[in-house]
């Protein structure tokens, strides 16, 4: 089963341009910990199309079963903000907005297993995307789940980028959770310059 480790991918790169304080895109001020609702976080925002399938075929590639044919499709929304609070969401269609604050979980806010406790989503999903394609087919001629044929990728959002910034807030923590009460896009730039010459580039 080929997840293409999207945990570990967007971990990487929600680490490098937001998490880090190194790096990292942030609105809060150097040295200030804001863990209420007094400011707005900034957060990166993915959209990934997940999909799996059941073609129909036994193992020799020939004997068809119309009747096994299952597809399995969701929308993974993921915010991870620059306090390390990790969110998702899972849809069935394919709308480009972002969901409804009310749709979110908050799966992680712990500072160093952020990434392992908050994108468990993607190997949730691929259990329930086997289940739903693959129950139903007579056991001896159901595959492993490693085999099963799963087809991921990033929903790229205008001008090419497979993540956006937004800004976030979010109530007082009860057991350890938060609730946002918004997420709005945010405004950017990225500018690059070169060291060397001083031009520098916005995109």
């Amino acid at each position: 089963m080929d997840t293409m480790d999207l945990d570990r991918m967007i971990a990487d790169i929600a680490n490098q341009v937001m998490v880090n304080p190194k790096s990292g895109a942030r609105l809060l001020q150097d040295g200030e910990r804001e863990w209420g609702v007094k400011a707005p976080l900034a957060a990166v925002y993915f959209r990934v199309q997940c999909r799996a399938d059941n073609h129909g075929y036994e193992n020799d590639g020939s004997t068809y079963h119309p009747e096994w044919v299952r597809t399995y499709h969701r929308t993974i929304h993921i915010l991870v903000s620059e306090r390390h609070n990790v969110f998702v969401c899972q849809t069935t269609d394919t709308d480009p907005s972002i969901p409804s604050i009310d749709k979110w979980e908050n799966t992680s806010n712990h500072d160093s297993c952020w990434s392992s406790d908050g994108l468990r989503v993607f190997r949730n999903w691929a259990m329930d995307a086997y289940d739903h394609c693959w129950a139903h087919v007579p056991k001896q001629h159901q595959i492993k789940p490693k085999d099963l044929s799963v087809f991921n990728t990033f929903d790229w959002f205008s001008g090419g980028r497979a993540f956006h910034f937004v800004k976030l807030t979010r109530n007082s923590a009860i057991d350890y959770r938060y609730a946002l009460t918004s997420v709005t896009p945010m405004d950017y730039e990225i500018t690059l310059k070169d060291k060397d010459t001083g031009k520098e580039n916005a995109q």
